[in-house]
Formats: structure tokens, C-alpha cells, sequence
């Protein structure tokens, strides 16, 4: 029994390895490729990839057994929980991972995991892209308050389109980077009067009280903004625009706005 262990043991850590290896390493595809044939890993197959947030000791037992039984992968990559698995329902495995932490069971008493999944991917890069954009996910249910959930990009609706499919720091630069420049330079609250604005159907007076300020207030601060932003601003296409990036922005952690 305490050989089987050693094994067992030895076996999870390599797993462990490769999949660090594989999500954040600098080796190429063919070794990887490699090293995961010789685990029982077919990276050639279709594979569903979940990160997760607040997973317990025991998830993470069942997360290494689903690995090795199923021939996939499972590490700890900073302080999340990556799993690797030949699955081509990715949302439904994470779903079983979340109502029953993966046992047939409904978890009493224990904290119930978030979970980003992404997939089904085949191939060392496939899964790289797919764990990025898991991550993005699994960062857009905290941002969002959605704890024990577990969402993909379309779940995420146009969130999680953007979050899937462009950088999101750099659509939330390009709509929004005159007014947060401006802003941090001059300590001025351009994208808070926008924001509020918007929020308040463009009505000056409601935006004014909101705000703490005159209507008159408001009104040279989206002048400003005009001038910043550029002519057209305020059409419908470009409001719809700023809308989303602002919703955006404010389920980015890194973007969040500073106090």
C-alpha cells in the first residue's frame, strides 16, 4: 500500500508539472506533447479546460482523481486550480464540479467553488488560449459577484464575448483612455459624470443630483468630455460603446477604479 501510494503520489506530481509546464513554461509543443502521451494524456482530443476559485481540500482530491482516472490534467497554477480533461461539454463538467463538488452529492456545508471553463480545444496551444480564457471568466464571476458559479465567454454574454475573444484592457483603453488619462493627470471625475449620465438615461438634473453638483456642472463636464472623446460621441453606435466599455471595465479587477 505504501508503494501504490509513493506511485500514486509521484504520478500526480508529474501531471502537476506538465501542466505548469504546459500553461506557463517556455518548452516547446512537441515535447509537451510528448511528456502528455507518456502520462495517458491525448492532447489531440478534444479536451475542456476549468479554473477554480475557493476549491476545498476535498474538490481538490476529486480534481486529481477526475485527472488520473480520465486521463487529463490538474495542477495548482498560483493560487487557482487548473484542470485538463477529455470532456467536449466543458460547461457541464464544471457545473457537476459546482452543485456537487464533482462526488454525485450536493455539498453540505462547504464552500462552493467558481469555476471559468473554456473549450473543447485540442493541441498545446488550444489549451494555452482556452486556460487565458477561462481565467478571464472565472475573473469576470468574482468581478461580478457571481461566487459559486460557472460561466463560459457566451455565458458571459457580450462580457464574456470580449473577454474571450480581445484583450480587454485594450477595448476599454481605446473607448475609454482620453477621459481615464485626463482624469489621473488632473484628478478631475469625467468617466464618474459619464458613467452617472449614462446611468441616469442623459438626464442633466438627475445627473446633477446624483452627483452632488449643478446641472450647469454637468454640462461643461460632458462638453469636456466631447472635446476629448471627438465629434460623434454621442451618437447612438458610440453611446452603445462607452456603455459596454464602462460595464467592462468594472469587472476588471485591474481596472477598477481607484479610491
Amino acid at each position: 500500500m505504501v508503494i501504490q501510494r509513493s506511485l500514486s503520489e509521484a504520478q500526480t506530481r508529474r501531471r502537476g508539472d506538465l501542466l505548469v509546464d504546459l500553461l506557463v513554461g517556455s518548452s516547446g509543443a512537441g515535447s509537451l506533447t510528448a511528456r502528455a502521451s507518456l502520462l495517458g494524456a491525448d492532447l489531440a482530443q478534444p479536451h475542456a479546460v476549468l479554473v477554480l476559485d475557493g476549491a476545498d481540500h476535498q474538490l481538490r482530491q476529486r480534481v486529481v482523481d477526475l485527472a488520473t482516472n480520465h486521463n487529463g490534467l490538474s495542477a495548482d497554477v498560483g493560487e487557482r486550480l487548473v484542470l485538463v480533461l477529455p470532456e467536449e461539454q466543458p460547461l457541464e463538467v464544471g457545473r457537476r464540479l459546482v452543485r456537487t463538488g464533482g462526488t454525485g452529492t450536493v455539498p453540505v456545508g462547504r464552500a462552493v467553488p467558481t469555476v471559468g471553463v473554456a473549450g473543447p480545444v485540442t493541441g498545446v496551444d488550444g489549451v494555452r488560449t482556452a486556460y487565458e480564457e477561462a481565467a478571464r471568466c472565472l475573473d469576470a464571476l468574482l468581478a461580478l459577484g457571481r461566487r459559486g458559479d460557472v460561466a463560459d465567454a457566451a455565458a458571459l454574454g457580450f462580457v464574456g464575448l470580449l473577454m474571450g475573444r480581445h484583450d480587454p484592457d485594450e477595448h476599454v483603453q481605446a473607448r475609454l483612455g482620453p477621459l481615464l488619462d485626463y482624469d489621473r493627470q488632473r484628478g478631475t471625475v469625467l468617466l464618474q459624470t459619464l458613467e452617472t449620465w449614462l446611468a441616469e438615461d442623459r438626464h442633466l438634473s438627475r445627473t446633477g443630483e446624483r452627483l452632488h453638483v449643478h446641472p450647469n456642472t454637468v454640462t461643461q463636464r460632458l462638453d469636456r468630455i466631447g472635446r476629448l472623446l471627438g465629434d460623434g460621441w454621442q451618437s447612438p453606435e458610440n453611446i452603445l460603446e462607452l456603455g459596454l466599455a464602462l460595464r467592462l471595465r468594472g469587472v476588471l479587477p485591474e481596472s477598477a477604479p481607484e479610491h
